[in-house]
């Protein structure tokens, strides 16, 4: 059972130093608006692609109605753009502003769309053609989409790895020293298990944090009503947002601080950090190769062996914490059950699957034309254009 604990104790270790990679990812995210930014580019690829095309409008000379529909979409109503926000929401060289959307719904880009001149001009002649307009671009909006998000994911794996191997070096995580210690001391592996309940609770709860602060701005990025109505959630949003990177930065500190705190072999008094930044006279480090007596005794090729040997675990452990946060904690919560189910207690009721959203095309295709439909009719009514019939299913361009 003491394998079973210190390998436990290990995943523990690490799902703490991965949520430290995850949360400061997040905070590079949200202060660089990365995924603003894809936004936008998804936004220009729609109006080059679909928009322009459909209303025979060449979007290399007539850039402003490209430039129109990323601002209405983008923009957030309570938050309103400057002028050089504008700008800098329609360069892509440039940082999008803070006050613009991250993501947005489809519902919410065929809504925006219709608010164009020329789109409000194709529904005063009938509703087909805007329909099919509206349609086409739903579809390759999902699509693009799509690609977009795998893109983008892949791009935060990366980071995320690159990230772990730096926090890993850094803090000096040696993912074997760590285990060996969890095994040759059962009081230092009975702690970090004993904390682990407070440990789940913080990953828990910064995780429901995104999730709220995501959820809400979807909600506002669907929002019907009047924009000026939107001004209180939209502060409020922007100022959760700057709460949970303030949160984030909190946690990050924290956990860096705990683990060493709790007894884990990582940080500055371990090998070859106790040699760059710990006392070197003390004599007193736990790792025996931080020690005078010892650096006295190994020749050079110990020295060489110890070193190549520590770089390998710490390099490893480091793509190991590179996984991230969510990773490591649904692990974490996985053997936690197995470990309760060892000692005769039964392990907690927890849903560990999502609900089942793949619908099908056929019912994605009558969900999207209920929604084209609607939008038609929204707009011509906005438009004071009479109703037509909107029983057929939205043309396909």
């Amino acid at each position: 059972m003491q394998l079973f604990d210190a390998f436990f104790a290990l995943i523990l270790t690490i799902a703490g130093l991965a949520t430290v990679v995850t949360a400061s990812i997040e905070v590079v995210f949200r202060f660089s608006a990365l995924r603003g930014k894809h936004l936008q580019e998804l936004v220009h690829r729609i109006g080059c692609e679909v928009v322009a095309p459909a209303l025979g409008v060449d979007p290399t000379s007539e850039r402003g109605l490209v430039e129109e529909l990323i601002v209405k979409v983008v923009e957030n109503p309570g938050l309103r753009f400057t002028e050089e926000q504008k700008k800098k929401v329609v360069d892509p060289k440039k940082r999008s502003p803070y006050r613009a959307y991250e993501s947005v719904s489809v519902e919410h880009v065929l809504r925006r769309l219709a608010e164009l001149e020329p789109v409000e001009a194709l529904l005063a002649r009938g509703t087909e053609e805007a329909e099919a307009l509206l349609d086409r671009t739903a579809r390759k909006f999902a699509e693009f989409g799509s690609a977009a998000s795998t893109q983008f994911r892949r791009n935060a794996r990366m980071w995320s790895i690159y990230t772990g191997l730096a926090v890993a070096l850094l803090l000096n995580a040696d993912g074997v020293r760590v285990l060996e210690a969890f095994l040759n001391d059962p009081t230092l592996t009975a702690t970090v298990i004993a904390n682990s309940g407070d440990l789940l609770d913080d990953l828990s709860r910064a995780s429901e944090q995104l999730s709220a602060v995501q959820a809400k701005q979807a909600e506002m990025s669907s929002d019907r009503g009047d924009p000026a109505d939107a001004s209180p959630s939209a502060s409020s949003a922007a100022r959760d947002t700057l709460t949970l990177v303030e949160e984030r930065i909190a946690f990050v500190e924290s956990a860096a601080a705990t683990l060493p705190g709790l007894g884990v072999p990582i940080g500055s008094d371990f090998f070859p950090h106790c040699l760059l930044f710990g006392d070197r006279e003390a004599g007193l480090s736990p790792d025996p190769f931080c020690r005078a007596e010892t650096r006295k005794r190994v020749d050079v090729r110990g020295w060489f062996f110890h070193s190549v040997l520590w770089l390998v675990s710490v390099l490893v452990t480091g793509l190991l914490i590179g996984l991230g946060g969510p990773f490591w904690f649904d692990l974490a919560q996985r053997v936690a059950s197995i470990r309760q189910a060892f000692h005769g207690k039964p392990p907690p009721e927890k849903a560990l699957s999502g609900q089942d959203l793949d619908s099908g095309d056929a019912q994605a295709a009558s969900a999207r034309a209920r929604l084209v439909q609607e939008v038609v009719a929204d707009a011509r009514k906005d438009a004071d254009l009479p109703a037509q019939d909107a029983t057929r299913s939205p043309g396909v361009g």
